[in-house]
């Protein structure tokens, strides 16, 4: 139950976003102008708000699901949120002076908010698989508990993330220890005996 507050915060990100864009649309864009909504149906700035919205909370996404985790795993998370923003509403203006630089002309100086909106959805989807798969392929889910009283408790986290049951029993090692990383640390007990380790 303790990590569970975590879950929702991606979602209160996007909507905080996404409400936040729309207020800066009618505030400074349209300066209040009555028909301030009208424009922003046509002008398909849902879109571009949207686009927004998901590269901050894929941002937070990140963040939650690689605290404490291998650093080459949160870096490469980072990587992918950094072009999801790239390709959001605030990139996407660099991308078209940068593909112009190039010679590619994008036919104005702001990509389409539906083009932004797919090129964003394909990093965020992209990210989404590959943070799935590290976490998956290193992170396993367990939870300690007492075989007496059936008391449970969270594994430690030792170097890169919760613990996992090694090669020598009793130990709970850093989860990367088949690639090096051989810090661990002793399965803590309760009501005198040795808490038992068990996967999700």
């Amino acid at each position: 139950m303790k990590g569970n507050f975590k879950k929702p915060i991606p979602f209160v990100v996007f909507i905080l976003v996404f409400f936040g864009h729309l207020l800066y649309f009618n505030i400074f864009e349209m300066k209040s102008n009555p028909k301030w909504w009208t424009f922003y149906l046509n002008m398909e700035q849902y879109l571009v708000g949207f686009s927004l919205a998901l590269a901050f909370a894929y941002g937070a996404f990140t963040i939650i699901k690689m605290r404490g985790r291998s650093k080459g795993a949160a870096a490469g998370s980072a990587i992918i949120a950094f072009f999801v923003w790239f390709t959001s509403c605030c990139g996407a203006p660099i991308l078209v002076v940068m593909l112009g630089v190039l010679g590619i002309t994008a036919g104005s100086a702001h990509l389409s908010p539906r083009i932004t909106t797919l090129i964003t959805i394909g990093f965020v989807s992209l990210g989404y698989l590959w943070l799935r798969r590290k976490v998956k392929g290193v992170i396993k889910r367990a939870k300690l508990v007492c075989v007496s009283c059936k008391t449970e408790a969270q594994v430690p986290v030792v170097h890169c993330g919760p613990g996992i049951v090694g090669p020598e029993e009793g130990k709970i090692y850093c989860p990367c220890w088949k690639e090096g990383h051989t810090e661990y640390a002793e399965i803590p007990k309760h009501c005198g005996l040795t808490m038992k380790y068990v996967e999700e």
